[in-house]
């Protein structure tokens, strides 16, 4: 069996992931999800990016950086 469809972003294969974050907050769920992601030791051409809130939570603290 296989996926029903495959999605793809700038014609590379996209796998997306959703939760709810359950009385986490969304900066523990981000860290949580990043050390998950690097206890995989995926390959180099693999890469993760955040989306929505997450991403804009991570745009904020880039700005108030600077």
């Amino acid at each position: 069996m296989g996926p029903a469809q495959i999605d793809r972003i700038n014609r590379q294969r996209q796998v997306t992931i959703s939760a709810n974050l359950q009385g986490a907050t969304l900066g523990e769920a981000v860290a949580e999800t990043e050390k998950i992601v690097t206890s995989l030791k995926l390959p180099s051409d693999y890469k993760t990016f955040l989306l929505g809130k997450a991403k804009e939570m991570g745009k904020m603290m880039k700005g108030f950086l600077m």
